[in-house]
């Protein structure tokens, strides 16, 4: 796996070879196929200041197409610039790992290989050109350039990272601000974006592809919303989001079919929306205490013989089932829950369990005109208040404008505000009560 790249573009040197330095570069060249590679200075010297590699170079009458940049070539190099040429299509591990005295990196639309930490520590680079190419990146490839603000992706690159392994593509870039994805990625890779603790703003193009998020893909960065996901998600996997201290709701799309396990969000994340759909979610797992309130819009699927977030769940108060909600007899919701809602007119597809101190303390709040149903139901008899819904708690349907990063937010004095305030708002156009 670590010498793909190598493996696929054949560009190691083969019996027929010899080392030549030209203009202050040394190359490796393949007499049998006329192509060379950028190689590292014998030691103990050093490439240094302003860099400029050719398309080719001309030795006797032979002239080599300049193909790569071997495995740490420049690596730890005091080079203050470096200038690739169109012919490049490799840029192997480490190749320039820890040239600190870099800002800009430009790389060339005939890269479609770069190597292990190829650009690893790289921390005062501030402008990074990617290639207009499908490329091939491995794990590490961008960490730790930690003064990278921005990151466009081209309409070429279908993937970030690669599957089956943690890459890790961006780790540790921790002034990265925004990214803004190219409109035929589909999948994310694990660890992509991983400790970009200044992390905000993630654009996706409204014809967007995107599909997967990797594990981890998104931890550790300082995300406020999960809204930027598109109507295409349909997998996340575990702990894509998790310890995003700036991070207060973990909102799922109506598109996601499958979600991994929810295990490390951040204490300070408080709300849980999966948004309304007739689609049932394959969840994997979930164990997060510092849910306040949950907003359940859909069919949940579990394999787990329960969920121990319920059991865990200490500062739950406001549980919301949404009309296509329905789950198994293992789904818990701890012992704190004061008010409950549910939208269902049918309670026989919720089958949750509810503790002896919930059935006693909390209210039950039903459609109008289903009261005896629920009544009726073994799950939810035993609630000691049920009460039918008023006609402005009936007119919140979809709970999970609540959140919405740019929801438009009144008061019923008709007041702007940022956020809904306790009693009724106007969300969006809809009456929403807030305890």
């Amino acid at each position: 796996m670590k010498k793909i790249v190598l493996l696929f573009l054949c560009l190691t040197v083969m019996s027929v070879h010899a080392a030549r330095i030209v203009d202050g570069i040394n190359y490796e060249l393949n007499r049998e196929e006329m192509y060379a590679l950028v190689v590292k200075l014998d030691y103990p010297n050093k490439y240094s200041g302003d860099i400029v590699i050719p398309e080719t170079i001309v030795i006797g009458e032979y002239e080599f197409d300049v193909l790569g940049i071997d495995e740490e070539a420049f690596e730890g190099c005091p080079i203050t610039s470096i200038s690739l040429p169109e012919s490049i299509q490799l840029i192997d591990d480490n190749a320039f790992a820890s040239c600190t005295k870099l800002t800009s990196i430009k790389l060339p639309d005939s890269v479609w290989g770069i190597g292990n930490e190829a650009f690893y520590n790289c921390r005062n680079v501030t402008e990074l050109k990617l290639p207009h190419n499908e490329v091939l990146v491995l794990d590490c490839a961008f960490a730790y350039m930690q003064s990278l603000k921005e990151i466009v992706f081209p309409d070429e690159w279908t993937m970030i990272g690669y599957p089956e392994t943690v890459t890790d593509f961006f780790k540790g870039c921790t002034s990265l601000k925004k990214i803004v994805l190219g409109k035929n990625i589909q999948a994310i890779y694990a660890g992509a974006f991983n400790e970009c603790e200044s992390l905000k703003e993630v654009i996706c193009p409204a014809d967007g592809v995107l599909e997967y998020i990797g594990e981890e893909a998104f931890a550790e960065t300082g995300l406020e919303s999960m809204r930027f996901l598109p109507k295409t998600v349909k997998h996340i996997d575990t702990d894509a989001f998790s310890e995003c201290p700036n991070l207060k709701e973990f909102f799922i799309p109506a598109s996601v079919e499958q979600l991994g396990g929810v295990n490390s969000l951040d204490y300070r994340c408080t709300s849980l929306v999966f948004e309304d759909t007739k689609v049932p979610l394959k969840l994997l797992g979930m164990d997060h205490s510092a849910f306040e309130e949950m907003y359940l819009g859909r069919p949940i699927e579990s394999s787990q013989s329960y969920l121990p977030c319920g059991r865990n769940m200490l500062a739950l108060k406001k549980l919301v089932f949404g009309a296509s909600f329905s789950a198994g007899t293992n789904w818990y919701f701890g012992n704190h829950v004061t008010d409950i809602y549910s939208y269902a007119s049918n309670p026989a597809p919720i089958e949750c369990k509810f503790t002896d101190q919930t059935y006693d303390n909390a209210t039950l709040y039903v459609p109008k005109g289903t009261k005896s149903a629920y009544a009726s139901q073994s799950n939810f008899a035993p609630f000691f208040i049920i009460n039918e819904m008023t006609d402005e708690q009936t007119g919140i349907h979809d709970m999970s404008d609540m959140h919405a990063g740019d929801a438009t937010v009144y008061t019923m004095g008709g007041s702007r505000v940022r956020r809904p305030v306790r009693g009724l708002n106007i969300i969006n156009g809809k009456k929403v009560l807030v305890k």
